[in-house]
Protein backbone atom coordinates (compact mmCIF):
# COMPACT_ATOMS: atom_id res chain seq x y z
CA UNK A 1 0.00 0.00 0.00
CA UNK A 2 1.89 2.87 -1.35
CA UNK A 3 2.14 6.29 0.51
CA UNK A 4 2.00 5.27 4.18
CA UNK A 5 5.59 5.40 4.60
CA UNK A 6 8.30 2.74 5.28
CA UNK A 7 7.48 -0.19 7.27
CA UNK A 8 5.05 -2.89 7.87
CA UNK A 9 2.23 -0.72 9.55
CA UNK A 10 -0.58 -2.39 11.82
CA UNK A 11 -4.40 -1.44 11.68
CA UNK A 12 -6.57 -3.05 15.14
CA UNK A 13 -9.89 -3.35 14.48
CA UNK A 14 -12.26 -3.63 17.41
CA UNK A 15 -14.90 -6.36 16.10
CA UNK A 16 -18.67 -5.92 17.62
CA UNK A 17 -22.10 -5.15 17.27
CA UNK A 18 -23.73 -1.92 17.87
CA UNK A 19 -26.70 -1.86 20.57
CA UNK A 20 -29.34 0.06 19.28
CA UNK A 21 -32.50 -1.34 21.52
CA UNK A 22 -36.25 -0.30 20.09
CA UNK A 23 -34.61 2.09 17.65
CA UNK A 24 -34.46 -0.22 14.26
CA UNK A 25 -37.08 -3.17 15.15
CA UNK A 26 -38.86 -4.28 18.61
CA UNK A 27 -36.66 -4.08 21.68
CA UNK A 28 -37.30 -7.87 22.20
CA UNK A 29 -36.70 -8.83 18.91
CA UNK A 30 -32.91 -6.95 19.15
CA UNK A 31 -32.58 -8.64 22.55
CA UNK A 32 -32.53 -12.33 20.70
CA UNK A 33 -30.31 -10.82 17.90
CA UNK A 34 -28.11 -9.31 20.31
CA UNK A 35 -27.80 -12.79 22.18
CA UNK A 36 -27.53 -14.49 19.12
CA UNK A 37 -24.53 -12.56 17.75
CA UNK A 38 -22.50 -13.75 21.23
CA UNK A 39 -23.45 -17.31 20.54
CA UNK A 40 -22.09 -16.74 16.66
CA UNK A 41 -19.13 -15.31 18.49
CA UNK A 42 -18.48 -18.29 20.39
CA UNK A 43 -18.43 -20.12 17.40
CA UNK A 44 -15.93 -18.13 15.18
CA UNK A 45 -13.47 -18.36 18.30
CA UNK A 46 -13.97 -22.13 18.00
CA UNK A 47 -13.50 -22.22 14.52
CA UNK A 48 -10.23 -23.21 13.60
CA UNK A 49 -9.97 -21.07 10.78
CA UNK A 50 -10.20 -18.27 12.99
CA UNK A 51 -7.14 -18.67 15.12
CA UNK A 52 -6.93 -14.19 16.17
CA UNK A 53 -10.55 -13.47 15.94
CA UNK A 54 -11.80 -11.41 19.06
CA UNK A 55 -15.05 -10.33 19.88
CA UNK A 56 -15.96 -7.19 21.90
CA UNK A 57 -19.54 -7.20 24.01
CA UNK A 58 -20.03 -3.32 23.27
CA UNK A 59 -22.63 -3.34 26.29
CA UNK A 60 -23.21 -5.81 29.06
CA UNK A 61 -27.10 -6.02 28.74
CA UNK A 62 -26.85 -8.84 25.66
CA UNK A 63 -24.24 -10.52 28.08
CA UNK A 64 -27.00 -10.36 30.90
CA UNK A 65 -29.11 -12.00 28.46
CA UNK A 66 -27.26 -14.32 26.98
CA UNK A 67 -26.03 -15.82 30.39
CA UNK A 68 -29.66 -16.24 31.63
CA UNK A 69 -30.39 -18.22 29.12
CA UNK A 70 -26.89 -20.21 28.36
CA UNK A 71 -26.75 -23.95 29.13
CA UNK A 72 -23.61 -24.53 31.24
CA UNK A 73 -21.77 -25.88 28.48
CA UNK A 74 -22.05 -22.38 26.60
CA UNK A 75 -21.48 -20.41 29.88
CA UNK A 76 -18.15 -22.47 30.31
CA UNK A 77 -17.22 -21.64 26.09
CA UNK A 78 -18.09 -17.93 27.34
CA UNK A 79 -15.81 -17.99 30.46
CA UNK A 80 -13.00 -19.88 28.54
CA UNK A 81 -13.32 -17.39 25.95
CA UNK A 82 -12.85 -14.36 28.43
CA UNK A 83 -9.66 -15.65 30.33
CA UNK A 84 -8.48 -16.79 26.68
CA UNK A 85 -8.88 -12.83 25.74
CA UNK A 86 -11.01 -13.57 22.79
CA UNK A 87 -14.11 -12.34 24.03
CA UNK A 88 -14.06 -8.91 26.19
CA UNK A 89 -16.67 -7.25 28.67
CA UNK A 90 -17.95 -3.50 28.54
CA UNK A 91 -18.90 -1.84 31.72
CA UNK A 92 -21.52 0.15 29.55
CA UNK A 93 -24.85 -1.00 30.21
CA UNK A 94 -26.45 -0.19 27.16
CA UNK A 95 -25.93 3.22 25.39
CA UNK A 96 -27.86 6.07 27.07
CA UNK A 97 -28.65 9.58 26.98
CA UNK A 98 -27.42 12.06 29.23
CA UNK A 99 -30.26 12.33 31.19
CA UNK A 100 -29.68 8.79 33.23
CA UNK A 101 -29.36 10.02 37.04
CA UNK A 102 -26.64 8.73 38.69
CA UNK A 103 -28.06 5.91 40.97
CA UNK A 104 -28.96 4.43 37.73
CA UNK A 105 -26.09 4.88 36.25
CA UNK A 106 -23.92 3.42 39.22
CA UNK A 107 -26.49 0.57 39.74
CA UNK A 108 -26.12 -0.80 35.59
CA UNK A 109 -22.46 -0.17 36.11
CA UNK A 110 -21.85 -2.35 39.00
CA UNK A 111 -23.62 -5.34 37.77
CA UNK A 112 -20.97 -5.24 34.74
CA UNK A 113 -18.44 -5.24 37.61
CA UNK A 114 -20.26 -8.32 39.74
CA UNK A 115 -20.52 -10.08 36.59
CA UNK A 116 -16.55 -9.89 35.61
CA UNK A 117 -15.78 -10.60 39.42
CA UNK A 118 -18.30 -13.53 39.15
CA UNK A 119 -16.08 -15.09 36.04
CA UNK A 120 -12.69 -14.00 36.93
CA UNK A 121 -12.38 -11.63 34.84
CA UNK A 122 -12.45 -7.97 35.89
CA UNK A 123 -14.14 -5.41 33.58
CA UNK A 124 -11.86 -2.77 33.75
CA UNK A 125 -13.36 -0.57 30.49
CA UNK A 126 -16.39 0.60 29.18
CA UNK A 127 -17.60 1.16 25.53
CA UNK A 128 -20.15 3.37 24.00
CA UNK A 129 -21.44 3.63 20.53
CA UNK A 130 -23.55 6.53 18.47
CA UNK A 131 -24.76 8.59 21.59
CA UNK A 132 -24.38 12.04 21.71
CA UNK A 133 -22.77 12.89 25.25
CA UNK A 134 -23.18 11.43 28.76
CA UNK A 135 -24.26 13.05 32.42
CA UNK A 136 -20.89 13.74 34.33
CA UNK A 137 -21.88 11.32 36.86
CA UNK A 138 -21.21 8.41 34.23
CA UNK A 139 -17.33 9.07 34.68
CA UNK A 140 -17.86 8.91 38.50
CA UNK A 141 -20.06 5.75 38.27
CA UNK A 142 -17.50 3.71 36.40
CA UNK A 143 -14.91 4.75 38.61
CA UNK A 144 -16.32 3.65 41.39
CA UNK A 145 -16.48 0.21 40.03
CA UNK A 146 -13.33 -0.17 39.19
CA UNK A 147 -14.08 0.97 35.06
CA UNK A 148 -10.97 3.49 34.66
CA UNK A 149 -11.30 3.35 30.81
CA UNK A 150 -13.36 4.56 28.29
CA UNK A 151 -13.64 3.67 24.72
CA UNK A 152 -15.93 6.29 22.84
CA UNK A 153 -16.78 7.92 19.44
CA UNK A 154 -19.40 10.35 18.24
CA UNK A 155 -22.33 10.73 16.47
CA UNK A 156 -22.06 13.46 14.30
CA UNK A 157 -25.40 14.05 13.38
CA UNK A 158 -25.90 16.13 16.24
CA UNK A 159 -22.45 16.88 18.37
CA UNK A 160 -19.07 17.24 17.25
CA UNK A 161 -15.75 15.99 18.43
CA UNK A 162 -14.44 16.99 21.74
CA UNK A 163 -11.81 20.16 21.71
CA UNK A 164 -12.45 19.33 17.89
CA UNK A 165 -10.06 16.53 17.86
CA UNK A 166 -11.04 13.36 16.61
CA UNK A 167 -8.38 10.38 17.49
CA UNK A 168 -7.19 12.41 20.81
CA UNK A 169 -7.06 10.66 24.39
CA UNK A 170 -7.67 12.33 27.57
CA UNK A 171 -8.69 11.93 31.36
CA UNK A 172 -12.18 12.72 32.29
CA UNK A 173 -12.04 13.99 35.87
CA UNK A 174 -15.21 12.79 38.10
CA UNK A 175 -17.27 14.85 40.35
CA UNK A 176 -15.54 13.43 43.37
CA UNK A 177 -12.00 14.92 41.52
CA UNK A 178 -10.95 11.54 40.43
CA UNK A 179 -10.28 10.42 36.91
CA UNK A 180 -10.91 8.00 34.01
CA UNK A 181 -8.98 7.35 30.57
CA UNK A 182 -10.86 8.23 27.57
CA UNK A 183 -10.42 7.60 24.33
CA UNK A 184 -12.46 9.37 21.29
CA UNK A 185 -12.71 8.17 18.08
CA UNK A 186 -14.35 8.46 14.75
CA UNK A 187 -18.01 8.12 13.73
CA UNK A 188 -19.56 4.98 14.73
CA UNK A 189 -19.42 3.49 11.05
CA UNK A 190 -16.12 4.46 9.78
CA UNK A 191 -14.49 0.95 9.86
CA UNK A 192 -17.22 0.12 7.44
CA UNK A 193 -16.44 3.08 5.12
CA UNK A 194 -12.81 2.31 5.18
CA UNK A 195 -14.06 -0.96 3.33
CA UNK A 196 -13.32 -3.73 5.71
CA UNK A 197 -16.84 -5.20 5.76
CA UNK A 198 -18.44 -6.88 2.63
CA UNK A 199 -21.40 -5.57 2.06
CA UNK A 200 -21.48 -2.63 4.56
CA UNK A 201 -18.95 -0.25 2.55
CA UNK A 202 -20.69 3.04 2.79
CA UNK A 203 -19.74 6.68 1.72
CA UNK A 204 -21.32 8.84 4.74
CA UNK A 205 -18.68 10.55 5.78
CA UNK A 206 -15.83 9.91 3.22
CA UNK A 207 -16.51 11.38 -0.27
CA UNK A 208 -13.37 10.47 -2.58
CA UNK A 209 -12.86 9.10 -6.00
CA UNK A 210 -14.51 5.40 -4.76
CA UNK A 211 -17.84 5.13 -6.99
CA UNK A 212 -20.64 3.37 -6.43
CA UNK A 213 -19.97 0.79 -8.68
CA UNK A 214 -16.23 0.19 -6.75
CA UNK A 215 -18.40 0.59 -3.37
CA UNK A 216 -20.71 -2.57 -4.36
CA UNK A 217 -18.10 -4.59 -5.96
CA UNK A 218 -14.80 -4.30 -4.77
CA UNK A 219 -14.30 -3.48 -1.36
CA UNK A 220 -10.71 -4.14 -1.08
CA UNK A 221 -9.96 -1.48 -3.59
CA UNK A 222 -11.81 1.20 -1.12
CA UNK A 223 -10.55 -0.32 1.72
CA UNK A 224 -6.85 -0.39 -0.04
CA UNK A 225 -7.49 3.58 -1.08
CA UNK A 226 -9.12 4.73 2.37
CA UNK A 227 -6.81 3.16 4.61
CA UNK A 228 -3.76 4.74 3.07
CA UNK A 229 -5.47 7.86 2.91
CA UNK A 230 -7.01 7.14 6.62
CA UNK A 231 -3.05 6.18 7.72
CA UNK A 232 -1.80 9.13 6.59
CA UNK A 233 -4.14 11.44 8.23
CA UNK A 234 -3.63 10.18 11.44
CA UNK A 235 -0.78 8.59 13.41
CA UNK A 236 -2.81 6.20 15.50
CA UNK A 237 -5.52 4.76 14.10
CA UNK A 238 -8.13 2.28 16.13
CA UNK A 239 -10.55 1.42 13.63
CA UNK A 240 -14.43 -0.06 14.88
CA UNK A 241 -16.42 -1.92 12.64
CA UNK A 242 -20.04 -0.97 13.55
CA UNK A 243 -20.20 1.88 15.66
CA UNK A 244 -19.12 4.62 18.02
CA UNK A 245 -20.73 7.69 19.90
CA UNK A 246 -20.45 11.55 20.45
CA UNK A 247 -19.94 13.22 23.56
CA UNK A 248 -19.99 16.58 25.33
CA UNK A 249 -16.91 15.43 27.97
CA UNK A 250 -16.23 17.32 30.97
CA UNK A 251 -12.75 17.26 31.85
CA UNK A 252 -9.57 18.44 33.76
CA UNK A 253 -7.57 20.61 31.39
CA UNK A 254 -5.07 18.08 31.33
CA UNK A 255 -2.23 16.93 28.99
CA UNK A 256 -3.80 13.62 27.51
CA UNK A 257 -1.03 10.79 27.76
CA UNK A 258 0.45 9.71 24.08
CA UNK A 259 -1.75 7.03 22.46
CA UNK A 260 1.28 4.32 20.96
CA UNK A 261 0.55 2.25 17.87
CA UNK A 262 2.46 -1.13 17.79
CA UNK A 263 4.62 -0.06 15.05
CA UNK A 264 5.15 -3.61 13.13
CA UNK A 265 -0.99 -2.52 7.10
CA UNK A 266 -1.95 -5.78 8.47
CA UNK A 267 -5.67 -5.87 10.25
CA UNK A 268 -5.40 -7.46 13.53
CA UNK A 269 -8.34 -8.26 16.08
CA UNK A 270 -7.83 -6.66 19.37
CA UNK A 271 -10.32 -6.10 22.53
CA UNK A 272 -11.03 -2.78 23.61
CA UNK A 273 -9.00 -3.62 26.82
CA UNK A 274 -5.73 -4.06 24.85
CA UNK A 275 -6.39 -0.89 23.43
CA UNK A 276 -5.70 0.40 26.94
CA UNK A 277 -3.03 -1.89 27.63
CA UNK A 278 -0.86 -0.46 24.72
CA UNK A 279 -1.55 3.35 25.66
CA UNK A 280 -0.51 3.72 29.15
Amino acid sequence: MSGIGTGPKRLCVIHHSHTDIGYTELQSTIERWQVDFIRQALDIIGDDCSPGFKWTCETFRPVELFWAEASRAERDRFKRALHDGRIGLSGNYLNLNELRDFRGLKLMSRRAADFGREVGSSVECAMTADINGFGWGFSQALYDEGIENLFTCIHTHHGMYPMGKRHVAFWWETPGGDKILVFNGEHYHYGNELGLVPGAVSSYIIKDECDAAMIFSDHWRVAEIRIRDFWNSFVRPTIRLIPSPSWRPVCAPTTPPPMRPSPPVSIGGTPSTGMFARSK
